[in-house]
């Protein structure tokens, strides 16, 4: 009777522990669907598309910046204090209007010493040759006076430019962007004066990959256009193509356009050249609205796992819709085309079909 006792509760301490058992990896699961659920409830939802390769068609347009055609730096010849400015920051200037004018008592002073035994010299070299004709004066002393009237007029020319360096004009066509020098400042030889900017021309700098500027030549006519007149096609001509790229195998090209006063444009800004050459071939294409930065500092998501991956990206042909992508995705990527704005990186998502 013992026995049958002692197994009854054997068999039931037993079913206890399996139901203990059972109990606990139920509560587990729950836990985790629990957790799995919590996940999924707080993932960014997003829509994604494969990165796809395509043939790029219509017009290379690329955005570049406006540069000025030249900027100079004007500085002064000659030493001495500035009395006068006749510019300010902003001014107009044709070539050779004034710029400033240094102190020229002492130019002057040397200027009319010099002149006078320039004068002299001649008068001896004169009376001398005449000399000679008589056989008063020998060779030597003709030589002498022709030594002494070469020495005058060197000097003559030296202090004749020193006066006329005292005063400073423009070289060329510009505004003044820079007033480097104040009014009572000593000047010497390369003390910059102004900085003269000229946008009578302008050049418009882009970054072309290798397999597009093969297609170009210099002399190539092309098309610019602005965010500021957005209606407007202005006349361009490619005026130089570099034979060095960068790490990304971009290669610089400038393009030359007219500055007009009916649609002016400052250097700085922003424009888009349109090449009439077609960019053909396969390359890695995406749309413009999967951007997650600008088109300046160009940036997208790409979906790896359960996370949103913030990838930095290089663009080549920038069009209206379509964007080239010469780094940074490769074919196969899952980009986020929709929902990157909320993103950050490493942050779970879900994606939506």
């Amino acid at each position: 009777m013992k026995k049958v006792i002692r197994i009854v509760v054997g068999l039931g301490i037993t079913a206890a522990v399996v139901v203990g058992s059972v109990s606990v990896m139920e509560g587990n699961k729950a836990a985790r669907e629990a957790e799995a659920k919590v996940e999924t409830l707080s993932a960014t939802p997003v829509k994604v598309d494969e990165v796809k390769t395509g043939e790029l068609t219509g017009q290379l347009e690329l955005l570049g910046t406006v540069e000025a055609n030249r900027v100079i730096t004007v500085s002064s010849e000659t030493n001495g204090r500035i009395v006068s400015l006749f510019v300010k920051e902003g001014s107009v200037l044709a070539p050779g209007t004034p710029i400033a004018q240094l102190d020229d008592e002492l130019k002057k002073a040397n200027l009319q010493a010099a002149k006078a035994n320039y004068e002299k010299a001649k008068r001896d070299m004169e009376r001398f040759e005449n000399l000679a004709k008589s056989n008063v004066a020998t060779g030597q002393q003709v030589d002498n006076a022709r030594l002494a009237l070469e020495t005058a007029e060197s000097q003559y020319i030296v202090a004749e430019r020193q006066l006329k360096d005292t005063r400073i004009f423009s070289p060329s066509y510009g505004v003044v962007t820079k007033k480097l020098a104040e009014y009572g400042e000593l000047a010497n030889p390369g003390t910059p004066v102004v900085e003269l900017t000229d946008i009578s021309l302008l050049k418009v700098k882009v970054n072309v990959t290798e397999r597009d500027v093969f297609q170009l030549k210099n002399g190539d006519r092309v098309e610019v256009s602005t965010d500021i007149y957005p209606n407007a096609r202005l006349a361009g001509v490619i005026t130089y193509i570099g034979v060095q790229g960068d790490r990304a195998h971009n290669y610089p090209v400038e393009v030359t356009i007219q500055n007009t006063s009916g649609q002016p444009m400052k250097a700085g800004m922003f424009a888009r050249v349109h090449f009439t050459q077609k960019a053909a071939g396969q390359r890695i294409l995406i749309p413009r609205n999967a951007l997650a930065g600008s088109i300046k500092n160009p940036e997208v998501f790409v979906v790896e796992g359960n996370k949103a991956v913030r990838r930095k990206i290089t663009l080549g042909v920038v069009q209206a819709d379509i964007l080239e992508v010469t780094s940074g995705l490769a074919a196969g990527d899952q980009l986020v085309v929709a929902g990157q704005y909320n993103l950050k990186d490493s942050v779970a998502v879900t994606v939506q079909k």
